[in-house]
């Protein structure tokens, strides 16, 4: 009997680990705890995008101010300025609403010429939902002591309706700013070079039916333009409330 209990005893042993090791979930960073409490915090923000020429020179600074609240979904975003250093001729954007779910969400857009509606997605600060690789920036690397900064890195699969070639991948690369003493994001800096550099190749072989050498080719003979997108969280919780418009369909 003691040998049929002991080896019982070892049988459950064995079982319990397996079960342990089966259901075992890694406990989250400091890092990304932070980000996903963000993910479901309302709050106000600046947002910033910048595209800069091959020589360095500023094309586009591109500011919003705008407001989110999570449960249910809306949000509000102003154009506070739009420096077009290209002189390109666009129609203005003005300001855009969102309000609906993560699958529907209907949007508002403001331009110089009126009022739109359509359905669209939900939007996102860029990193949402991605699998990033995180990694600290010494604190020596910065002047100020009241702030973390962190290298947040993802990689985004690309194709074409041209089912000859592999997906192509793109690489973003992020710096997440992280309040020392409040333990929440102050700042998201995004890089969408390489996102962008992808999009243009993939859209060279769908619309105009290039291999994937040729317009490789052509997007590096392309002036390169570098973006950034910079949001900066002003305020966490309570932001200002605002309306939806009300126009009618179209």
């Amino acid at each position: 009997d003691y040998i049929m209990n002991k080896k019982l005893i070892i049988v459950i042993l064995l079982i319990s680990v397996v079960f342990c090791g089966c259901n075992y979930k890694r406990d989250k960073s400091e890092i990304e705890k932070i980000v996903s409490d963000f993910y479901i915090t309302d709050y106000s923000y600046k947002e910033t995008t910048e595209k800069y020429a091959d020589d360095g020179s500023l094309i586009l600074r591109l500011i919003y101010e705008g407001e989110v609240f999570q449960k249910p979904y809306k949000e509000h975003k102003k154009v506070i300025s739009c420096d077009n250093f290209n002189h390109t001729e666009n129609k203005q954007l003005n300001e855009i609403y969102f309000k609906g779910s993560d699958k529907a969400v209907t949007t508002y857009i403001s331009t110089d010429d009126g009022l739109t509606k359509q359905l669209t997605t939900r939007n996102y600060p860029y990193g949402y939902a991605e699998s990033i690789t995180f990694s600290k920036i010494p604190d020596e690397t910065f002047s100020t002591d009241h702030v973390d900064v962190y290298i947040g890195e993802y990689t985004v699969l690309l194709s074409s309706k041209n089912s000859s070639f592999q997906k192509l991948s793109a690489t973003v690369t992020q710096k997440y700013y992280v309040d020392k003493e409040n333990k929440v994001l102050t700042k998201i800096e995004t890089d969408l070079t390489d996102l962008n550099r992808m999009r243009d190749t993939i859209n060279y072989i769908s619309v105009n039916g290039y291999s994937l050498e040729e317009a490789q080719k052509k997007v590096a003979l392309d002036n390169e333009i570098k973006e950034i997108n910079i949001l900066n969280i002003t305020k966490y919780g309570d932001p200002d409330d605002f309306q939806i418009p009300d126009i009618q369909e179209y």
